[in-house]
């Protein structure tokens, strides 16, 4: 439809996608490659399209065997809010360059 309107941009009704328990649905992709690069590519292209993401966890972290949230995902998450996190860590996963942890 962008193409044969000749948009670079969505410009129609938009989609919010909800992901709750980011750790839960991560675990389950984990394991299919391509279900995981759709989920990346939707964070990534999806506002251009009219599709915005919001992604909820309660484990904030991007590495070990349980992320909350994927490495390719977090950056693309431009709206973040944070209840009380555990760690310094969590905090600058969940807020990025905006964590204030003390």
């Amino acid at each position: 439809e962008l193409k044969r309107r000749r948009l670079s941009r969505w410009d129609g009704p938009q989609l919010t996608v909800v992901i709750d328990e980011g750790q839960v649905v991560l675990a389950q992709v984990r394991r299919d490659k391509e279900r995981l690069q759709r989920l990346v590519e939707l964070s990534s292209l999806g506002r251009s399209r009219g599709v915005v993401l919001w992604w909820a966890t309660q484990y904030p972290v991007t590495d070990g065997s349980a992320p909350g949230v994927d490495k390719m995902i977090a950056p693309n998450l431009l709206t973040r809010f944070s209840l009380r996190v555990a760690s310094s860590v969590q905090a600058l996963v969940a807020l990025d360059d905006c964590a204030d942890y003390a």
